[in-house]
């Protein structure tokens, strides 16, 4: 029972901190195929960590938006079940210390790695303006959306230290719009 209970609260967390999510940011390790620093194997483990940060940002971000709509999701016919916040398999208090936690896990972070800095207060600044704004504008989350792809390889190319091409940038872009429409 005790056993049982452990592992709803396990997976209610990773719902909540929508880790399936964390596959969007595979997109990081892009650049080292394209750099042809494919085998600098010391590359990798910054960008192990990169992701790892980058995720658990990108986390924080999820549950705000979850904060943010739970009242709104509570009457959604399909995210009233699967949403942890709105369905009440986390409390909203789990909910925002989670949030915290994660937010000061990146905020450490991006203190101590800077190469990850800019990149990070990048998709934050997007996220929050979609969030807050853009979410509410017709059409124009197409256009902003795709921003965060940017962000993600311009993030793998700040890791390995190589300047990302204008042309990886612009197609990364085109292709996240097409995904998104």
């Amino acid at each position: 029972s005790k056993r049982l209970a452990l592992e709803m609260i396990y997976t209610n967390t990773l719902q909540l901190i929508r880790i399936k999510d964390w596959f969007k940011n595979l997109i990081i390790f892009f650049p080292i195929i394209f750099s042809g620093k494919i085998l600098e194997y010391s590359n990798y483990i910054n960008l192990i960590i990169g992701f790892i940060i980058f995720s658990l940002a990108c986390s924080s971000v999820y549950i705000l938006n979850d904060i943010l709509d739970k009242n709104k999701d509570k009457y959604h016919p399909i995210k009233k079940n699967i949403k942890p916040i709105a369905s009440g398999a986390i409390s909203f208090s789990s909910a925002l210390m989670t949030f915290f936690i994660l937010c000061l896990i990146s905020i450490i972070s991006i203190y101590f790695f800077d190469q990850i800095r800019l990149s990070i207060i990048s998709y934050i600044l997007i996220s929050l303006s979609y969030i807050f704004f853009v979410k509410y504008i017709p059409y124009f989350e197409f256009l902003l959306l795709p921003l965060v792809y940017v962000v993600r390889i311009n993030l793998g190319s700040n890791i390995i230290e190589v300047d990302s091409s204008l042309l990886m940038l612009l197609c990364t872009y085109l292709i996240s719009m097409f995904f998104i429409l």
